[in-house]
């Protein structure tokens, strides 16, 4: 099973297509699974991270049909909305990873959140709890490793 493409969904249910070949990390730390039967007795399985780091590379970059066809990456920088990861498979086959919100400060803006554009024009997303140090050392690397 090889990753075919992710889609970056956000609060207000807009989502963003990302092709595996644009994506230079992905790493989900799972803290749940559940699994429900719907009412069409269909299976239905969501993963709990709790944490999401992404790298999308530059050429994920390209305008998708937002409110102003803006860049996907203004729209990630711009807003902390992103709600979930939806992971598609060369087998046919979708998991969805919701990412970990701040509990109970705000259902529009997600501090858990960091994005930072490289330096090679990259985009690092980060979801999860992580201190203010760490975040800009995992930057300072990554900077120093793209280039």
């Amino acid at each position: 099973m090889k990753l075919k493409d992710i889609y970056i969904v956000f609060e207000n249910c807009e989502e963003i297509f990302i092709p595996a070949t644009d994506i230079d990390g992905l790493n989900v730390k799972l803290c749940a699974q559940h699994v429900e039967l719907t009412v069409d007795d269909e299976i239905s399985e969501t993963f709990e991270a709790s944490e999401t780091f992404l790298i999308l590379k530059k050429s994920a970059n390209i305008t998708y049909y937002w409110f102003d066809n803006k860049l996907p990456f203004d729209r990630i920088l711009t807003f902390r909305d992103i709600v979930g990861i939806q992971c598609e498979f060369d087998d046919g086959s979708v998991k969805y990873f919701t990412v970990p919100w701040e509990d109970g400060k705000s259902d529009y803006d997600n501090k858990l959140q960091k994005t930072e554009l490289l330096k090679n024009g990259n985009l690092m997303i980060f979801i999860g709890k992580i201190s203010d140090e760490e975040w800009k050392e995992r930057t300072e690397f990554s900077n120093i490793l793209e280039n």
